[in-house]
């Protein structure tokens, strides 16, 4: 019997052994499925702020401070003195300079052609003047001695007929239309001159002879016709003379 319990004993104590010893294993079991549960949620939280966080603030400023420090360097510097020197340049209208003074240059060059010119016809004009002035003294002079009853010669013929042709190229080359008209009254009173003095020529060299009478008459148209012709040519010499 003793015998029997203490088999009893050893069995019982052997399953309250076994027992403890699978409680303890279901416990440590129980406690690994624990610890996880427990240190996973803590492990995330803890590390994400202080090593994530950590890593991106302190190497972003790095990163980010030397592409911003050193390329707006270059640009900052070159590009206000390319902006400044071509609106610099494009404010300055080059194309209104340029046609102001070609429209200038070309003003002045026709303002000294048109001085030039107008002092060359200028002189032309004076030239042509004074060449007048001068045959129409030439043909007073002969109308004045006609005109006092001067006897008609060969001399006085030629410078009759001279003052004419004269006249005739004055009229020709004459710088204006006045200056024209002045040659063209200049050549007919000349002219008129001249035919008073062929028909005197003509009745003295008449044959038969001429009355008296009709040489008187001759004699009277022929200084007739030199006084208005004095007189016209006087009015010419003055025009002539006299300056614009």
């Amino acid at each position: 019997m003793r015998r029997h319990e203490s088999v009893c004993l050893r069995r019982a104590a052997a399953l309250l052994i076994g027992g403890s010893l699978v409680l303890a294993a279901t416990a440590s079991t129980a406690l690994a499925q624990t610890t996880p549960t427990t240190t996973a949620p803590t492990t995330p939280t803890t590390t994400p702020p202080t090593t994530a966080p950590a890593t991106p603030t302190t190497a972003a400023p790095v990163t980010t401070v030397a592409p911003t420090t050193t390329p707006p360097a270059t640009p900052t510097t070159e590009a206000p003195a390319v902006a400044t020197k071509n609106t610099s340049s494009s404010d300055i209208p080059w194309v209104a300079i340029a046609i102001a003074a070609a429209v200038v240059i070309a003003l002045l060059v026709a303002l000294f052609l048109w001085a030039r010119r107008r002092g060359a016809r200028r002189q032309a004009i004076a030239a042509w003047r004074q060449k007048a002035a001068a045959a129409t003294a030439e043909a007073g002079t002969t109308a004045r001695l006609l005109s006092s009853g001067s006897l008609v010669t060969r001399e006085i013929a030629e410078t009759v007929l001279g003052s004419l042709r004269t006249f005739e190229d004055l009229a020709e080359t004459a710088p204006t239309d006045e200056t024209r008209d002045a040659a063209e009254r200049g050549r007919r009173s000349v002219q008129s001159l001249g035919i008073a003095l062929d028909a005197d020529y003509r009745t003295r060299r008449a044959q038969p002879p001429a009355a008296q009478d009709q040489l008187d008459a001759s004699s009277d148209a022929l200084r007739n016709t030199a006084t208005e012709t004095d007189r016209a040519l006087r009015r010419l010499y003055r025009g002539f003379s006299e300056p614009d």
